[in-house]
């Protein structure tokens, strides 16, 4: 039920990131969040951490190993974002 604006980043002619994040005209609460982590979860498995931090906001992410790629889920108040990026090489 939530909606999304997408954005393809390209770097050298290739595509390197996919970005969606809820409407800025269109605030969410942190129950979206939680219902989008849920169902990934289920679709993707366990994540491979979470995060939270309440300090000033409530910003809340959570991460899944995809084969060569990451997914970041991320909640900042009135907004959910997914971002998918190459998984970064290991040291």
């Amino acid at each position: 039920g939530l909606t999304f604006d997408v954005r393809f980043v390209f770097t050298a002619g290739r595509l390197s990131l996919v970005s969606l994040r809820t409407p800025a005209k269109k605030p969410v609460d942190a129950e979206a969040y939680a219902r989008l982590r849920e169902a990934l979860a289920k679709r993707w498995g366990p994540p491979l951490e979470e995060t939270r931090d309440e300090t000033l906001i409530d910003m809340r992410q959570t991460r899944w190993d995809r084969g060569p790629d990451r997914a970041d889920l991320k909640y900042i108040p009135g907004v959910v974002a997914i971002v998918h990026y190459p998984r970064p090489a290991a040291p």
